[in-house]
């Protein structure tokens, strides 16, 4: 007994390891006393427990990446500055996914609102906030991509507001607060996703929790913004009507563009096809994700994030035209 008694102090950042958590304030639940799951909680489990990888579907992904960096040298942008992500809804087997660094956090820009509004939803049919405040905060976040509204759904969802730094307690309580939406999406097994932080230079309170927490700026994961439409597709995210009413905010219509959102749209693309999507591009994301329907009922969840370069809307356009061609 008394060889094992060393390895006692280690065992919580096991418990951290073996569960994906990156921060040391929060454990989910494990082993034969976890309480009952809420019912969205353990249908989203299972929804993306459904999901397969498929070399195939990530070799696509690859050449997507390649033949984009390679038709615009002037970018400086090589593949792997080039992360894709795609969730193919209509395989017979199941939904299937392929990626090409779909596991790497990246700064998420303006993109961040779709995890904060499944959050919002989430928190809509809890009670924890109305309508009321929401609606226009969601309205302005997930059409628009407006970041001033972002930052503020952000703070209304966590209970926190910015300012000044803090010292004791108070910081304590406010690092937290922010941590709230990254455990809720924890909860579901999304591990990919950081929204702690507020978009643009972190100051005062702000640059703290820059400084406490690891990553110090929002991330997501292709895999995970890809899994998050997936989710809302699937109409396994909170429920039927709120998915669907957040997929309502997303909707696009076809063509081109020189809108932020737009101009990252795909092009060419078949009449009736729907297509619901939104974008980052501030704090140097150059990123977009999209549900795509086709005419003949083929339906796929598809993220794709550019690092670098100029934060050309070309280069996130021609990688998703370049999958959609490859499928």
């Amino acid at each position: 007994m008394s060889r094992i008694r060393p390895l006692a102090p280690l065992a919580p950042l096991l418990l951290i390891a073996l569960t994906g958590c990156r921060w040391l304030g929060w454990l989910p639940w494990v082993g034969d006393d976890a309480p009952d799951l809420p019912a969205h909680v353990a249908l989203s489990r299972e929804a993306l427990k459904a999901i397969r990888e498929d070399d195939d579907l990530s070799d696509l992904c690859a050449r997507a990446a390649a033949q984009t960096a390679l038709a615009h040298p002037e970018a400086g942008v090589a593949i792997n500055d080039i992360a894709i992500a795609v969730i193919d809804l209509s395989r017979r087997r199941g939904p299937h996914l392929g990626h090409h660094r779909g596991f790497e956090g990246i700064e998420p820009g303006e993109l961040i609102a779709l995890p904060l509004g499944v959050e919002a939803m989430r928190q809509r049919v809890e009670g924890t906030v109305t309508e009321h405040q929401i609606s226009t905060l969601l309205s302005q976040s997930l059409v628009h991509g407006d970041s001033p509204a972002i930052n503020t759904l952000a703070d209304l969802l966590t209970n926190t507001t910015s300012g000044p730094t803090l010292i004791g307690p108070g910081l304590e309580e406010f690092v937290q607060g922010r941590l709230l939406v990254d455990r809720s999406l924890q909860e579901l097994g999304l591990y990919g996703i950081c929204a702690a932080h507020r978009i643009g230079v972190p100051t005062g309170r702000e640059l703290q929790l820059a400084e406490r927490l690891t990553p110090s700026s929002n991330r997501m994961t292709a895999a995970d913004t890809a899994r998050l439409l997936f989710l809302l597709a699937a109409e396994q995210m909170i429920n039927p009507h709120r998915s669907g009413q957040l997929l309502s905010l997303m909707e696009r219509p076809l063509g081109e563009s020189t809108d932020p959102i737009l101009s990252r749209l795909p092009r060419d693309l078949p009449d009736r096809t729907l297509i619901w999507g939104l974008a980052g591009w501030s704090d140097g994301a150059n990123h977009a994700a999209w549900l795509i329907t086709f005419p003949n009922g083929h339906r796929i969840a598809l993220a794709v994030f550019v690092e670098g370069g100029s934060g050309d809307a070309a280069l996130v356009r021609e990688a998703a035209e370049a999958m959609i061609r490859g499928l």
